[in-house]
């Protein structure tokens, strides 16, 4: 069966055209083709579906030399067998030496059917090996897009740790330029505490041939940051050369620093309860200190007894203070907004600096008695100048001055141009000052950056001056700052004004009166707190029965119900708590007063404590005129 072929003919003379069908006919082949006699048609005619090209070696407007330069360079795969009644043996061979796959001289047309065997087979052989190439061409080209548009970064280093090779995600990672880090110790940039592991991941690495191994190191940025990379390093085969490792190393600083945070958070909630514990333990023991205190003031009359005891009394309620900013802080507990006067605020953050900041740091706390009020979280607040007090403490560490304040500020007067993220109004401005070591001015666009820190390891999250933002800008304010360094930080903190502005401070309570007989239950489970409330209230005119648990106090009440005035409860109790004895109460007496006590936050029982009809909850520790003045309330709303 006659084998089918594609073939292009440049040939002047139709009579040698025709000659070289009859050639082809009678070798076997099935010819389809094109004659052409120029340089022209020769080019409109040449496409890669060819199978063969035959040209004369001389054409009186063509040559086979041109044709043959032509098809190199557009289809070189394509073989070419010169066809001429002329062409000489040396011809010949320079044709052979510039590409031409054969030559048949016209009167041996019987040599053509060889000569077409071992063209098109060195086709096949052509086309199979440039679509190789290709192929090869197609896969390397992939790989590069891979490797310069890959997140991670790819490196190789030798035996002795020397970079030979860094894929263009480098400037990404590092910031070094491409081919800075080639030709030099990877030592030079990795941390000195971790190069050891480093270096016998890479002993590993030129030892295992079947398995990856992975490290975790810091690494300099060119910034001078440490960075954080996870990097798996595998030993290459079949590079011919000294054994070398390619290694693929990923960012993973800011998974390192969420899950530090995350740690730092599971440790302040089991800090939070540690302290929520020790809290109603140390305010149980305050307790019936200040309530002692209050009673012996009113049997110890002499003004040297007066002092002792006020010394005492101030003793314990700085004790209570301290407890209670623990609990606020270590558990984060957030109030409602409500209008707050920001003088209170700052005193009671200049006192606890003055309480536990060193010795060798002066407080200066300044603030107007006229200080227009803010709606707002008291507790978050607390937390912002708390943050902004520790970084100008630690920026101090030979002692300092540091200077709280607040002032009243309207922004938006002519001539006075706003930051972006203000409106005009008119704000309250907390200040927080310090003649530290001030801020470099090129990190000082960073400082509320998560994360970011100055401070060394174990010594800072990176998270309180973005914790500072963060509660300012929820409250409609912003936060300013001035930095200079070896004369210190200023921060500003702009909150907007209230509209409705609140009173200077809580409202006074009319002086108790005492009692008229009435009996109070007192139920409690330590027996100081109960000893010394029966005491007291005794002293002012009470009756007192006294239980050391919920269910002592139910069994208590249902002997004396009709004579029970007020009961006074503590919320956490063994056996049976306050709420539930409330509960109990309730059903049994709807319209009885009760009070609750406790040493903890009672934040998660407001709810229940306001459906129980309990208006008022006693902190421990409490001094005997906070006890007397809810009692006076209690009774009068029967």
């Amino acid at each position: 069966m006659a084998q089918p072929i594609k073939f292009l003919l440049a040939e002047d003379s139709v009579e040698d055209a025709e000659l070289l069908r009859r050639a082809l006919h009678k070798a076997g082949y099935l010819p389809e083709w094109r004659r052409v006699d120029t340089e022209e048609a020769f080019l409109a005619a040449l496409h890669a579906g060819l199978d063969l090209v035959f040209s004369d070696y001389s054409m009186p407007r063509f040559t086979g030399l041109r044709a043959l330069e032509l098809i190199r360079a557009r289809h070189p795969e394509i073989p070419f067998i010169i066809v001429s009644g002329t062409i000489g043996e040396e011809t010949a061979v320079e044709a052979m030496r510039l590409g031409a796959t054969d030559f048949v001289l016209k009167n041996r047309l019987d040599r053509l059917g060889p000569a077409i065997g071992r063209a098109l087979e060195l086709g096949r052989l052509r086309r199979e090996q440039r679509e190789g190439e290709e192929a090869l061409r197609a896969s390397e080209e992939r790989f590069r897009n891979l490797i310069e548009h890959a997140s991670d970064m790819i490196s190789v280093v030798d035996g002795e740790g020397v970079i030979h090779y860094q894929s263009p995600s480098t400037p990404r990672l590092l910031g070094y330029p491409v081919g800075a880090m080639l030709g030099r110790p990877a030592g030079e940039f990795i941390h000195p505490d971790d190069w050891a592991k480093v270096g016998e991941a890479i002993r590993q690495a030129l030892l295992a041939l079947d398995h990856p191994v992975t490290v975790e190191f810091r690494i300099r940025h060119q910034d001078g940051t440490w960075r954080v990379l996870q990097s798996s390093g595998k030993r290459m085969t079949g590079n011919g050369g000294p054994p070398q490792i390619v290694v693929n190393s990923r960012d993973v600083t800011e998974h390192r620093a969420l899950e530090k945070q995350f740690l730092h958070a599971q440790r302040m909630e089991a800090i939070g309860t540690l302290a929520g514990g020790m809290a109603h333990d140390l305010n149980n023991i305050l307790a019936p200190v200040l309530m002692v205190t209050g009673l012996l003031k009113i049997k110890l009359t002499s003004p040297q007894d007066q002092r002792i005891l006020g010394m005492v009394e101030n003793s314990a309620q700085r004790g209570a203070d301290i407890i209670r900013q623990l609990l606020m802080f270590s558990r984060g507990v957030a109030g409602e907004r409500v209008p707050i006067q920001l003088r209170h605020l700052t005193k009671e953050m200049a006192d606890i600096m003055r309480e536990t900041f060193p010795r060798g740091i002066t407080i200066r706390h300044e603030a107007p008695g006229e200080l227009w009020s803010v709606v707002g979280d008291a507790t978050q607040l607390h937390q912002v100048l708390m943050n902004l007090c520790v970084n100008a403490r630690d920026a101090m560490p030979r002692g300092g001055q540091l200077a709280l304040g607040a002032g009243n500020v309207e922004l938006g007067e002519p001539g006075v141009e706003l930051p972006p993220e203000a409106k005009a109004g008119r704000y309250v401005m907390l200040s927080v000052a310090d003649n530290g070591q001030g801020i470099p001015p090129e990190i000082i666009g960073r400082i509320f950056d998560p994360f970011f820190t100055t401070k060394g390891v174990g010594k800072g999250t990176g998270l309180g001056l973005s914790t500072v933002l963060g509660i300012v800008r929820s409250h409609g304010g912003f936060v300013a700052v001035r930095s200079e360094p070896g004369k210190g930080t200023a921060f500003s903190v702009y909150l907007p004004v209230a509209e409705a502005p609140a009173g200077a401070g809580p409202a006074g309570q009319a002086a108790p009166v005492p009692g008229g007989g009435e009996t109070i239950l007192v139920v409690d489970d330590e027996e100081p707190v109960c000893l010394s409330t029966s005491l007291m209230l005794e002293e002012h005119n009470y009756r007192v029965l006294v239980a050391h648990n919920g269910r002592e106090a139910l069994d208590l009440f249902m002997r004396h119900k009709d004579s029970i005035n007020v009961v006074l409860t503590d919320i956490m109790m063994p056996v049976m708590g306050g709420l539930d004895l409330a509960r109990a109460l309730r059903a049994i007496k709807p319209a009885l007063a009760i009070l609750a006590a406790t040493g903890l936050d009672h934040e998660d029982s407001k709810p229940e404590l306001k459906e129980l009809g309990i208006a008022e909850v006693l902190l421990k520790p409490y001094v005997p005129d906070a006890l007397l003045g809810a009692l006076s309330r209690a009774l009068n709303r029967k």
